[in-house]
């Protein structure tokens, strides 16, 4: 076996355990939402391992050859050949499901989510409509959502027509936006315009929302990375 062909299998090997022990810390800190302490602790392990051993598959695959600007992707061996039948190629399978989920479930699943808990909201607490702070902090949670599901359907639309790397490059950015990073913007929405304060927040239960989205992002991140029908279409490689 060629050394370099070699490196690239530990590389992918330390890859794939980053990816489980972040996982796993993560699936753990939702087995408790509510117990910060646990949720922090085990959160700051799955970073930690995962920076580690990440950072140790991506130094090896450099020296296995990996180039630059694959941006820390973990390559199987390159062909110089084309091989049609060598794998699937095109929009298709967990691929087209991913591009369903991207333009219609996520945006759907938002806009509802959104509009049922403010509406609950209140429901519950009337005085609500009466305060200034309430309308401005409406107007910003639907520019929140409403700016996420524009990236999600217009890097889903990339996916479909534009078979080039940066389109999944663009979905990848749009699955973190729209899933953790919208969280965290929805939780300062709450803390700075409503003035909660932030255990009153976390007491919620909006942990489990928020770490729910990072697992569902670190999934289809790795299915985008990894996939052999994605390297097939987007990245001219047939395997």
């Amino acid at each position: 076996m060629p050394i370099n062909h070699g490196l690239r299998i530990v590389a992918r090997v330390l890859s794939i355990l980053a990816w489980l022990a972040l996982t796993v810390c993560i699936l753990v800190a939702m087995g408790n939402p509510r117990a910060i302490g646990i949720v922090i602790g085990n959160l700051g392990l799955g970073i930690v391992s995962f920076a580690i051993l990440q950072g140790i598959a991506w130094g090896i695959a450099r020296l296995s050859g990996n180039a630059k600007s694959d941006n820390g992707r973990l390559p199987f061996l390159r062909r110089t050949d084309s091989v049609p039948t060598a794998g699937p190629k095109g929009v298709g399978g967990w691929l087209l499901l991913f591009i369903i989920v991207l333009m219609l479930f996520s945006p759907l699943r938002n806009i509802a989510s959104t509009a049922i808990e403010l509406n609950e909201a209140e429901k519950q607490y009337p005085e609500l409509l009466s305060i200034a702070k309430w309308s401005t902090y409406k107007i910003t949670m639907w520019c929140i959502v409403l700016t996420s599901v524009a990236l999600n359907l217009f890097a889903g639309q990339r996916l479909r027509k534009h078979h080039a790397p940066d389109s999944v490059t663009l979905a990848i950015k749009a699955l973190w936006f729209s899933g953790p990073f919208c969280q965290i913007l929805v939780a300062l929405a709450g803390i700075f315009i409503l003035e909660v304060s932030i255990p009153t927040y976390l007491d919620t239960g909006a942990m489990g929302p928020f770490l729910s989205s990072i697992l569902g992002a670190i999934l289809w991140t790795a299915y985008l990375k990894k996939s052999r029908r994605v390297r097939n279409t987007y990245f001219g490689q047939l395997y």
